[in-house]
């Protein structure tokens, strides 16, 4: 038989689930048909939640762990469901205190029964962040932060230069050199010979180191070489001061020579004319300065690199070097390209700088690398067919058109954005290829999103672990397709935002366009509200915050204490009175009133003492007794302060209600008895964001949450049943 077993049905209930039905502590009346009330209670009980309790209930969906941390520095402790380097909303604090270095941390806190891992954070007074895993055996858990090494100590913000290439290790240009400050005594003054040490000086015009390895130093001052030749494998120094203008590029056109550029030292290259190719390793500390008429490619086995102080302009930059070879770009400084950057065959380019591009930016084919660890702006971004690491760890911005169409090379490569980084473009095409997104990242799509996909494999990749955003203002087929089954393909933790989005049909014989969705996608029909929080990360994600999600966001947990009064025997929506108390902070924590969805005289205890100054609950939200409050939308009055608990566990508070009725009264407290029908029960609220959402009135608990019967059956089922509704 399901619900209560018969005889318990017809006993005298003195007990019944959490009730202490006795004659009640603060008044020593019992309602006037008590037993019959406690009879129709559980009959009604029985016919409607119908399901065998399970007899070891104690309808807490908390459980308490022991925790133990020592600490070695003074700050303050956060016990948290969810890593505090996530840096986004989804976890919350379940007990927080101010530590001194060496003490240790032990008591007992309530986690949500579905948790088995917690996060242990300690935070420093500038924001850093001391983060431990704690992993929840049995009813203990245990960290020790004497044992964590100094190099896991970061801010609470990630890094964000780093990125996940598979496949091209960029030079460190450390290791090819250094620049030099000065002429050695053994350099002999000469504009061209046989290998040797040599220097030239202001007056010099031309160079002409022909016959074998050398390495030449340039003093300071002001040069223009007319002509200049430099044997490969020579190193060539321009020293601080010197300012070099060159008319062709034999200057730096052989394969294996180094030419450091110091700081404080400038390589002109605006004279040579329209076009121009380096195969040298030129490493620029000082300045390289180009024209907006100047065609630059880097060929074989060819390395440039761009300072923190260089500001170079040019027209067009290609890096093309031959089959089987490389050719690198670094910038760390400011580049202007007025007309295009092409990155193609086994081209490298990696920026931690600004990069601006007037026209398209392409990513071509072969093997090659395109980095962003900067600001990169270009009018359009083209990757087709090629490109085993393209890759945005900081901030794009495409004025016209971002355009994937990767063909038969779409499930090897695709676009990534690592976490905490950010897109955004006026239209995006995707057909053929992956978009790849880490957590925290944000692509925005201000015009229209074209999709055509025609593999489920293609699409939107959101991070396995957080989320992402894909906020697009419209979302529509590419060339008014009708006919491909996937429209648009979208996979893991994404979240789509979008004004308009093209309708997904009701069929499945793959004539109509269809919305592909696997792992836990979202979909919201807002572009800018949708319930999520993207931080800023300063010029790399300036952050999305759309609002939406519970009107009452809380970053520490809430454990509600649901009561039925009897009064409507068994409407079961556990709304009669609703109480929370916070997450403890130094051992203590608020105790509030949410709700009132009974009709009765009601006060509220904590153990002996009356809360709320002893005032009735409906007088205290200032309306009679006859109103039910925040049971219609929850957010008719704001909740109330009614006291505060001592304590380090807010979901085993003796909180209890003294209900009053034509002149009698009764007490229903949180002592409850396993296994028998319960008129009140104590919720956690989400692991996510804290809170919880009590039933509407007359809605049943189990109408609100489908898994609730689940839940009744089996105290100990892993299922967040609370957040269902």
């Amino acid at each position: 038989m399901k619900g209560l077993k018969p005889a318990l049905t017809i006993v005298a209930l003195a007990v019944c689930t959490f009730l202490t039905l006795t004659s009640c502590s603060h008044d020593a009346i019992e309602f006037v048909d008590y037993n019959a009330k406690m009879n129709q209670y559980i009959k009604n009980w029985n016919d409607s939640i119908n399901t065998e309790i399970d007899p070891n209930h104690d309808w807490n969906t908390s459980r308490n762990v022991d925790i133990s941390v020592l600490v070695n520095k003074e700050g303050t402790l956060r016990i948290l469901t969810a890593s505090a380097f996530n840096g986004t909303e989804g976890r919350v604090t379940l007990m927080s205190k101010d530590v001194e270095e060496g003490e240790i941390v032990s008591c007992t806190i309530a986690i949500p029964q579905n948790i088995d891992t917690l996060y242990s954070a300690l935070y420093d007074a500038d924001g850093f962040i001391d983060e431990m895993v704690l992993v929840v055996e049995g009813n203990t858990a245990t960290a020790n932060y004497s044992n964590l090494a100094a190099k896991l100590v970061m801010k609470s913000k990630p890094a964000v230069r780093s990125y996940n290439g598979n496949y091209w290790q960029f030079t460190d240009v450390s290791t090819l050199g250094t620049p030099a400050t000065s002429v050695p005594s053994n350099a002999v003054h000469a504009h061209e010979g046989k290998p040797g040490i040599y220097y030239i000086e202001p007056g010099d015009s031309r160079i002409n180191y022909y016959e074998g390895a050398s390495t030449i130093y340039i003093k300071s001052g002001n040069y223009e070489l007319s002509t200049s030749y430099i044997c490969p494998a020579s190193t060539v120094y321009l020293l601080p001061g010197a300012n070099v203008k060159i008319k062709d590029s034999n200057f730096y056109n052989q394969s294996n020579n180094k030419i450091f550029i110091a700081e404080g030292a400038t390589l002109d290259i605006s004279m040579i004319g329209s076009s121009s190719q380096i195969a040298s390793k030129v490493v620029c500390y000082g300045e390289f300065i180009g024209s907006s008429n100047m065609n630059l490619q880097l060929g074989n086995n060819a390395l440039l690199y761009l300072n923190p102080k260089a500001k170079t302009t040019l027209k067009n930059l290609v890096l093309n070097p031959g089959s089987g070879n490389d050719a690198e770009l670094i910038v760390d400084g400011e580049l202007n390209v007025t007309n295009s950057l092409k990155v193609q065959s086994c081209g490298h380019f990696h920026n931690t700088g600004t990069i601006n591009v007037g026209s398209d930016t392409q990513v071509d084919y072969g093997v090659a690398s395109w980095i962003n660890d900067g600001t990169y702006t270009t009018k359009n971004f083209i990757l087709r067919c090629g490109g085993l690491d393209v890759i945005n760890n900081c901030r794009l911005t495409v004025t016209n058109t971002f355009d994937v169409e990767l063909g038969g090379n779409a499930q090897r490569n695709g676009f990534y954005l690592n976490a905490n980084s950010s897109v955004t473009t006026k239209d995006l095409k995707l057909t053929t290829g992956t978009i790849n997104m880490g957590a925290n990242s944000l692509f925005e799509v201000t015009g229209i999103f074209y999709t055509f996909n025609t593999n489920t494999q293609y699409g939107f990749y959101g991070p396995t672990s957080g989320e992402a955003l894909l906020k697009a203002k419209t979302v529509k087929l590419a060339n008014n397709a009708t006919y491909q089954k996937y429209g648009a393909c979208y996979h893991n933790n994404l979240i789509v935002a979008s004004d308009n989005h093209f309708a997904e049909v009701a069929t499945d014989n793959g004539n109509y366009p269809m919305i592909y969705k696997e792992g836990n996608v979202k979909m919201y029909n807002k572009a800018d509200s949708a319930p999520v929080v993207i931080p800023s990360y300063g010029n790399c994600n300036s952050g999305y915050n759309g609002g939406g999600g519970d009107p009452e966001p809380e970053e520490k947990m809430w454990y509600y204490y649901a009561f039925e009064d009897l009064g409507g025997i068994g409407d079961f929506d556990f709304n009669d009175v609703v109480l929370r108390a916070s997450a403890p902070a130094n051992g203590k924590g608020d105790i509030e009133l949410c709700a009132a969805g009974g009709t009765l005289e009601t006060y509220v205890y904590l153990g002996s003492t009356a809360l709320g100054s002893g005032r009735e609950v409906h007088d205290m939200f200032g309306v009679s007794l006859a109103t039910m409050v925040n049971t219609r939308n929850r957010g008719e009055k704001a909740f109330i302060k009614i006291g505060e608990y001592t304590g380090t566990s807010a979901s085993n508070l003796d909180l209890s209600i003294r209900v009053v009725n034509k002149g009698y009264s009764q007490t229903i407290t949180t002592n409850n008895k396993n296994g028998e029908c319960p008129l009140a029960i104590t919720i956690n609220g989400s692991s996510t964001h804290g809170t919880w959402k009590w039933p509407f009135e007359r809605q049943r608990i189990d109408n609100a949450f489908p898994e609730f019967h689940t839940w009744v059956a089996n105290k100990d089922a892993d299922i967040d049943w609370w957040g269902n509704k």
